[in-house]
């Protein structure tokens, strides 16, 4: 079953059972506990009983805990019953008593398959000597014929997990065995076989003795199948993680008792044996055989065992793994297993002895085919993969040394059949490490090469492999042919072609110089120039010559070959250490020597240069005519001429060259020439003025400025569109220049700068203005006007639009530009948003009319609704920018609008209509007006209700759809207690929502139909139904003698009170009989039914039609059952009321008994076989039908034990094995090798004794013992007395310390550190410390690692390394700083102690005694590197110039000006100079520091101080410094005119005073003295009219705009 089902046959609260569930059936069941203590247990018992019960149970907070002497387990599959557990919800808990397990099944018969649910886990603790889930407690040999019918202790064929719906099913299963039991599969003495699983996360520990999945104490495990899930195995001491139990005696490869037939095939494993365990395969004491693992990922450990295999001193064979992922751990490298991770187990080969200086199982290793059990141990892949293995191994050194390798890597090719025989792997490095792998790590990886590989001969380890080339792949095929001559490189000579010296087999390079020799200053491709050789004679120059060096340097890791040749121009030239290139002749020419150079090394490396030897060129520099001569100079070729020329104030400067008349840049007062590879004449001339220009875009949109640079907008007025393009006029007028002024258009935004380096590289498509100007005389109609344009589409698509002008003279070129441009040309427009089409005037719209306005400018909606209002308001978006006019339920309303953009484009939408589609009324259609809203329903149980009610028709009307019914659907709500199964009439309401959605559809306007606010209520509607139910039948229980039957589950009565039920409901009897009568007959309808002895109970499903119940009763017969020690006796702690341990039981008549186990106790030498009844034998759990009184009498038989004698690693000695109280003949002594015999550890008894027991030899170890150091790739095995320092570390290094003993006996190493040799004298009166792990030795040291070796009989020994030193510390690079620029030569020191190479861009140089050299300058930086002999490196780069490199000026403060060289840590390149102020601005005309204030001047009421340097004004006013103070006299008033005092009037700042100074200020309304009449008074009116013209002009309205998101983009 792959789900949980709805609902269940039975439902069982355990809280509610009070005694066993016994099940009989293969119904479904929901057992829960519904307690919420997790402290509550239930203490009895589930049984799934019988041949043909196979129920589905599901378990939820099921907490199970039996008593543990209740001698049951928690749930049981009895007899030959099958199960099927599912574990939901919460999780359970169940517990076995003793010798019984939690989930028991002891037969092969049936099934038990358990599922968890994703989330849940079940425990399952088994009892003692039991398993956790699987079988009880065995008292049978599992060898026995008998095996299939007494299975006790046996747990077989069981499932876990589900294979269809493996996510539901994953929840967890932990089973733990108790002691000698298994987690999952066999209890002691049984076997756990025939074992699947399929999903879910299982932990399976087994008890002690017992295995994780499989086998128990002397119990096999075998046929185990593994399809997937995560599952952990761990076997208690002696058990595997997966497979066999622990057994006390060697099992045969070929017997019943072998772990065989493990299969694996998908699945997360973790499988961890116990003590002497395998991880997959055998117990103690047992083989494996037939392990396959096609899949899944498997980590398995043994301990002491193989990790897959044989337990310890067993085999294992017939191992195959393809297609999964492995690791595997045996131990080794924690306590000295020699288990195989796939075979054998530890103690197979190695406590054998074959020479007397060798283990057995290291010259096994030289030669495999001594191997005794050497049987089929492969891995692999079928599905093409390659396989990667990691391995531990103990195998054979190229020197044929035995030793143990660790993460040794191999990726290996399967051979056809998919398969690789592990036993038979080896490498030249790693001669035969296939057999003694203690450790793997294996996983499939894809094949780059798809099977075609590459193969050939690959270099590892300085020895030649047979292998695939492809360095994605580098596997290797074991069984190739070729693999046969792997081995170490051998090579004679170089290759000249190759420049290598080659290994004669493979073809690998051994020695490698692929570097060309190095022309020392000499590139190819350069230009030199030699400098003349004075003639001494004649003091005239002559042609020098230019000298240079060749060298031949090694790559890193590679050989020098040494110089072979040098030609100059194909001649041969005699090697040496400088060679010459003579300059030409002639005087000073243009014309140079050109020379190619090849230098060839031994290796056939070739460096060719081909280069040009130059004399010196003249440069003059002149005035314009000629007239002057500013420069005459010789300079080298491909000099680089920089010219600094101090020329007038702000003069505009411009250089040519006089021959291709091309200009040369000026900056920062210098003209950078170039690269001189001539003769030249430059040209020289200057202007002081810059042009100005003025661009007009339509009229009076002037702009004299470079407005790109800014971030703004400019809202284009006068523009059209027409022919696909957008036009506007252009009008230009230019000052000072020397040419027309230009203009053009463009979409693209250029800051100044760029402009003007595109118009420089001739980009820019001017057009010349040609405008004429304008005439004075009205009469002249000017016909042509210059435009600029700009492509609509290209506008419309970037929104950019600029338009560039300037004007150029000598000094300079002036640009003028316009911020981006916004040109729109356009009416706005209202698009409604639900059709997408514009609005129009009188339009009818439904709904709230919700429109966006498409506008490229700023724009404002103004807003009207009639008669509400006569006014327009601004109508503001919601926050997408979109309009709403909101709906209304009355038609008189209306609205208008009109959209006013920036540039005053305007569209009016007028008289919209825009209403709501109400709902008026629901009923169903075709009912009368005084009927229900919806006719009452009536359907049979068959009829579906859902259906039923969709076939009601339902209508509504609304405002739109002219009174007319549109049919609707409903949302029907059907009741929770509403039940389609019910056998019984059903009478409910069912309410329904109408769905109004898509009436519009069929309505005028296209809107679906909504409720008024607050009438929601009209979409409810409701109907009446009543559902038919089934017939009902009587049941008729007559009356009967002896005992009573009674119905007991009636849900309903007939009139005259019998029971009634439906065809198919479960009938419950309950029988009773009288004292001392039991059940006879029962009778349903006449016909008999069984019922078991002693049931109380009988259930039947009721037939068609009435039912009559008849019974029987008879007296009851009982028989007794009595037990016969027969020489046996009782357990001597009886209680004194208590006479026999195994008392006598009464057996009701004709009921199967079964036979309990033995409670005597057996004589001395005696043990229990089987008990008998009138002399037939049966075993212990046999069932027997009781009819008569019985005597079941105990059988016993003879014990024989066995005497072992472990000779400790000497020669072998049989075993005795004698019955109990026999003679027993003492064996000779054993003898061993390099050892003396000291006896027994204890004495050979002359009788056997009643126990097996085990003497030990002892001996005495005569042989010192041996030991090994290691660090990295070296190692060490003797005392050595000649210590040279010479290896060398530059990281801390891991001292790894071995050490072995003949006697296989812990050897004690102790260790010391020391800096200087010693002998063992010196050695044996110091101090050495315990060596417990491996250990770290730090940098910046020098190390003798000495180490004393003593082994347990006393021999001691000592061995050493050579010299270490660890040099953690990378060299000392001082004299520079990384990243710096210097200006002359530097002198650089490297400090190290153990230097190795210093080089400078590759270039290797020489340390003089002081660890110095000079770096020299040169173009670009320079890379130093100095390597010590460790490895540690130190870089630095640095740029050493010839000369200053000055920044610009900056000003001191103090009325000068400093500018510093700009190499990184010059001090010495410093310039200061006095600031200069000749253009009267206050500010430095080089450094543009402020260096003075305004002065002078005087500041008046009305104006301020004129600066007497800058001539610009300055400060604030002076109020009392008057410029026309004007004095008036008092006069007296009369009556035709006003009178005055005396005041003062200044027309400079239009106040009065009443001083002559100016100081005490009055109004003018306090002059007069005599009050005139009252005419209006409003001062100084002389401002009045232009205001009222200002007001005119502005309408005197504020109008509120508001801005929206543009549609168009428009470029900053």
């Amino acid at each position: 079953m792959d789900n949980i089902p709805g609902r269940f046959d039975k439902e069982i609260d355990l809280v509610n059972e009070k005694g066993d569930i016994n099940i009989k059936d293969s119904k479904t069941y929901y057992i829960y506990s519904s307690s919420n203590d997790p402290e509550w247990v239930w203490t009895k018992k589930i049984q799934i009983n019988g041949k043909k019960a196979a129920p589905h149970i599901f378990l939820d907070n099921v907490n199970i805990q039996v008593n543990k002497d209740a001698k049951t387990p928690a749930i049981e599959l009895h007899g030959k019953a099958s199960a099927y557990l599912y574990f939901i919800n919460r999780d359970s808990k169940l517990t076995g008593a003793t010798g019984r397990a939690a989930i028991q099944k002891n037969r092969s018969e049936g099934q038990l398959c358990v599922q968890v649910m994703e989330g849940t886990t079940v425990t399952c603790q088994g009892g003692y000597k039991a398993a956790g889930i699987g079988g009880s407690w065995a008292t049978r040999n599992i060898a026995e014929s008998l095996f299939n019918l007494d299975m006790y202790g046996h747990g077989a064929n069981m499932h876990f997990g589900s294979q269809t719906n493996p996510s539901l099913w994953s929840g967890t299963i932990i089973a733990k065995g108790g002691d000698g039991g298994a987690g999952i599969g066999g209890g002691r003495n049984g076997s756990g076989e025939k074992l699947y699983f399929y999903s879910g996360k299982i932990e399976a520990k087994g008890g002690e003795a017992g295995s994780g999945i499989g086998g128990s104490f002397k119990g096999r495990g075998r046929d185990i199948y593994i399809y997937g899930g995560d599952i952990s195995a761990t076997g208690g001491e002696g058990g595997a993680g997966i497979g066999g139990g622990c057994w006390t005696e060697e099992q045969d490869m070929n017997s019943v008792n072998a772990a065989r037939n493990i299969n694996i095939y998908g699945g997360k494993i973790y499988a961890c044996g116990g003590y002497n365990g395998a991880g997959i395969g055998g117990g103690q004491y047992v083989p494996a055989h037939d392990i396959n693992i096609t899949g899944g990922e498997v980590n398995a450990h043994g301990a002491y065992g193989a990790a897959i295999g044989g337990g310890r001193w067993c085999h294992g064979q017939n191992i195959t793994v393809t297609d999964a992922k492995l690791k595997l751990t045996t131990g080794y490298n924690q306590f000295g297993s020699d288990a195989a991770a796939m075979g054998y187990g530890d103690l197979v080969y190695s406590s054998k002895v074959y020479s007397t200086v060798l283990r057995y199982i290291g010259d096994f290793v030289r030669n495999p085919s001594m191997a005794e059990d050497y049987k089929s141990i492969k891995v692999g892949s079928t599905k093409g993969k390659l396989v990667k293995l990691k391995v531990e191994t103990r195998a054979l050194t190229r020197n044929d040394e035995f030793t143990f390798f660790w993460n040794l890597y191999d990726i290996l090719i399967p051979n056809e059949n998919g398969r690789i025989d592990v036993q038979l792997l080896t490498l030249p490095y790693v001669k035969n490490y296939g057999w003694a792998i203690n450790g793997m790590e294996l996983e499939l990886i894809d094949d780059p090469c798809n099977g075609k590989h590459d193969f050939g001969w690959v270099d590892r380890q300085s020895c030649h492999v047979w292998a695939c080339r492809n360095m994605k792949c580098q596997a290797r095929d074991p069984v190739a042919p070729e693999s046969a001559r792997n081995g170490k490189h051998a090579s004679s000579g170089w290759n000249t072609e190759k420049h290598q010296l080659l290994c004669d087999v493979c073809g690998h390079v051994m020695e490698t110089d692929t570097k060309a020799p190095v022309l020392e200053v000499l590139e190819n491709g350069k230009i030199y120039t030699a400098e003349d050789v004075r003639d001494e004679k004649t003091l005239e120059g002559k042609p020098g010559a230019y000298t240079f060096t060749v060298s031949d340097p090694a790559k890193s890791g590679e050989t020098s070959s040494g110089i072979k040749s040098v030609t100059i121009n194909g001649m041969e030239q005699t090697v040496g250490s400088t060679y010459s290139l003579p300059a030409p002749d002639g005087g000073n020419n243009d014309a140079g020597n050109e020379y190619t150079v090849v230098a060839t090394d031994n290796a056939g490396n070739r460096t060719t240069a081909t280069v040009t030897v130059y004399r010196r060129h003249r440069v003059q520099v002149l005035s314009l005519d000629g007239s002057k001569t500013y420069v005459d100079k010789l300079l080298a070729h491909n000099e680089y001429l920089i010219l600094a020329m101090k020329l007038p104030e702000n003069a505009a400067v411009k250089l040519t060259d006089k021959d291709d008349n091309s200009t040369i840049p000026y900056e920062n007062g210098e003209f950078r020439v170039g690269l001189i590879d001539r003769n030249r004449t430059l040209l020289l001339e200057y202007s002081t003025e810059y042009p100005q220009v003025e661009l007009e875009l339509g009229r009076n949109q002037r702009f004299t400025g470079y407005s790109t640079d800014t971030d703004e907008t400019y809202y284009l007025k006068d523009a059209s569109k027409r022919n696909g393009s957008y036009s506007v006029g252009v009008r230009i007028d230019t000052t000072n220049a020397t040419k027309p002024g230009c203009y053009f258009s463009s979409p693209n935004r250029y800051t100044q700068e760029q402009l003007a380096e595109l118009d420089e590289q001739g980009k820019i498509p001017w057009t010349e203005y040609k405008y004429p100007d304008p005439s004075d005389d009205p009469d002249v109609i000017i016909i042509y006007m210059p435009e600029a344009h700009i492509d609509a589409a290209e506008y419309d698509k970037n929104g950019s639009w600029y338009v560039y002008a300037k004007a150029e003279n000598v000094k300079g070129t002036t640009y003028v530009s316009t911020p981006n441009l916004i040109a729109d040309a356009e009416n706005p427009k209202a698009i409604d948003l639900s059709t997408g089409e514009e609005l129009k005037s009188y339009g009818e719209y439904y709904g709230d009319l919700r429109f966006e306005v498409k506008e490229a400018t700023p724009f404002t909606v103004w807003y009207r609704k009639t008669p509400d209002s006569t006014d327009y308001t601004v109508l503001l978006p919601d926050e997408d920018g979109y309009y709403t006019i909101p709906a209304v339920y009355e038609s008189s309303k209306m609205h208008s609008i009109y959209i006013e953009d920036t540039c005053g484009n305007k569209s009016y939408y007028s008289w919209l209509h825009v209403t709501w589609n109400y709902l008026i009324d629901v009923g169903q259609e075709g009912r009368y007006w005084d009927e229900p809203t919806v006719l009452p329903l009536c359907i049979s149980k068959t009829q579906n209700l859902e259906e039923e009610l969709s076939k009601i028709n339902i209508g509504v009307k609304s405002a739109h759809s002219d009174g007319k019914w549109m049919l609707v659907d409903v949302d029907w709500e059907i009741p929770a207690d509403y039940d389609p199964q019910s056998q019984r009439e059903q009478t409910f309401t069912v309410n329904g929502t109408v769905i109004l959605e898509g009436t519009g559809a069929r309505c005028n306007s296209g809107l679906d139909v909504i409720t008024r606010p607050g009438e929601e209520w009209k979409k409810n509607i409701s109907v009446q139904v009543t559902v038919e139910g089934d017939p009902q039948y009587k049941v008729t229980v007559q009356d009967c003698e002896n005992g009573r039957v009674k119905v007991v589950n009636a849900a309903g009565t007939a009139e005259d009170g019998t029971p009634l039920f439906f065809k198919g409901e479960l009938v419950m009897l309950s029988i009773a009989p009288d004292m001392g009568y039991m059940l006879s007959t029962l009778f349903v309808n006449g016909t008999p039914v069984t019922v078991a002895v002693g049931d109380d109970t009988y259930t039947f499903a009721h037939p068609e039609g009435d039912v009559t119940i008849t019974a029987a009763f008879e007296i009851r017969n009982d028989h007794t059952v009595a037990f016969d020690a027969n020489g046996g006796s009782n357990p001597e702690d009886l209680p004194e009321e208590v006479t026999t341990a195994m008392p006598a039981k009464k057996i009701l008549h004709g009921s199967e008994y079964y036979l309990p186990e033995c409670e005597f106790i057996a004589s001395e030498g005696k043990q229990f076989k089987a008990w008998q009844i009138d002399g037939t034998e049966y075993s212990v759990n046999a069932p027997v039908t009781v009819t008569a009184d019985i005597t079941v009498k105990a059988l016993w038989e003879n014990v024989c034990y066995t005497i072992t004698f472990d000779t400790n690693g000497g020669s072998e000695i049989t075993p005795v094995t004698q019955d109990y109280g026999t003679q027993i003949t003492a064996p000779a002594d054993p003898t061993r090798e390099g050892y003396t015999f000291m006896g027994w550890d204890k004495e050979i008894p002359t009788t056997m004794p009643a126990e097996n027991i085990t003497i030990t030899a002892k001996w005495k170890d005569i042989e010192k013992p041996t030991g090994e150091i290691k660090i990295s790739e070296n190692s060490w095995k003797a005392f050595l007395n000649n210590i040279t320092f010479g290896l060398f570390y530059k990281g801390a290094q891991e001292v790894t310390i071995t050490a072995a003993d003949n006697s296989g006996e812990m050897v004690t190493v102790e260790y010391l550190l020391s800096d200087k040799e010693l002998t063992k004298a010196e050695l044996d009166g110091m101090a050495f410390t315990v060596y417990t792990a491996p250990f770290g030795i730090e940098p910046d040291n020098e190390y003798i690692i000495y180490v004393r070796l003593t082994d347990k009989a006393g021999n001691t020994d000592y061995i050493c390394s050579d010299g270490i030193v660890l040099d953690g510390t990378s060299p000392v690079i001082t004299g520079i700083e990384n990243g710096k620029t210097y200006c002359e030569a530097q002198t650089v020191t490297v400090d190290e102690k153990h230097i190795g190479t210093v080089t400078v861009n590759g270039t290797e140089v020489t340390l003089d005694e002081n660890g110095r050299f000079v770096l020299s300058p040169a173009d670009g930086g320079q890379k130093i590197v100095v390597t010590d002999n460790a490895g540690n490196t130190a870089e630095m780069t640095v740029t050493v110039n010839d000369g200053h490199t000055f920044g610009d000026w900056t000003s001191n403060g103090d009325g000068t000006h400093t500018r510093q060289c700009t190499s990184d840590g010059c001090t010495e390149g410093v310039e200061t100079d006095n600031c200069t102020d000749e253009d009267k601005n206050h500010k430095c005309d080089i450094c543009g520091k402020i260096i003075s204030n305004h002065i002078g001047g005087k500041e008046t009421c009305r104006d301020k101080a004129v600066c007497e340097v800058c001539g610009k004004s300055y400060g604030e006013l002076d109020p009392n410094n008057h410029t026309d103070l004007k004095h008036f006299p008092a006069k007296a008033d009369t009556e035709d005119s006003e009178g005055n005092i005396e005041y003062w009037y200044c027309s400079g700042c239009g106040k009065y005073y009443s001083d002559k100074d100016g100081t005490k200020e009055i109004a003018k309304a306090d002059t007069v003295t005599a009050k005139l009449p009252k005419y209006p008074q409003t001062g100084d009116n002389s401002n009045l009219m232009p205001w009222f013209a200002l007001l005119l002009a502005s309408g005197g309205a504020v109008i509120g705009t508001t801005v929206v998101n543009k549609k168009k983009k428009h470029n900053s």
